[in-house]
């Protein structure tokens, strides 16, 4: 009957904010790894006026501190500068300084003014009680050592994944 299916989709869909999700995957050529990053918007269950709240209180509330505009390669990017030891971005995001974020609410980020990037993450953030990221971080040679347990673990995960 439609109202018990109704009644489970809705108990399966608010599960999904109850924790957030984070997977990395390495890139075929293996210099970078991809991140999915689900975090929960804790800013989305204020009580207090929409119109106060800005990008920089989400970003605090997350943890993160980001620069938008900055050139890499042949591309403005929009890069992680800082994230706060214990914070949601580090804990559950496992994000770092330096992380390039692609994608915000399923928006891309890259080659945007920095105005831009201000108004996606406040437009597709204030209402949503999720915060969905794409980030690339690229893989310093010496990260790649296989004495390194983190990489043989994210590897044997990855390769269990694939069969």
């Amino acid at each position: 009957d439609t109202a018990s299916s109704s009644t489970i989709l809705n108990v399966i869909s608010s599960d999904q904010f109850k924790k957030p999700i984070t997977y990395w995957c390495f890139s075929e050529t293996r210099t970078e790894q991809i991140g999915y990053i689900y975090l929960k918007n804790n800013l989305a269950t204020y009580d207090y006026d929409q119109k106060q709240r800005n990008k920089q209180d989400l970003l605090n509330a997350l943890g993160l501190k980001i620069q938008s505009g900055v050139r890499y390669e042949n591309e403005y990017i929009t890069e992680i500068i800082k994230v706060i030891r214990g914070s949601v971005a580090d804990n559950y995001g496992q994000l770092q300084a330096g992380d390039h974020i692609l994608e915000w609410n399923g928006e891309k980020l890259s080659n945007l003014s920095p105005q831009d990037v201000n108004r996606i993450i406040l437009q597709h953030s204030m209402q949503s009680p999720q915060i969905h990221m794409i980030v690339k971080r690229l893989i310093r040679h010496s990260a790649l050592s296989n004495n390194d347990p983190l990489l043989a673990n994210r590897t044997a995960r990855g390769k269990r994944q694939q069969q």
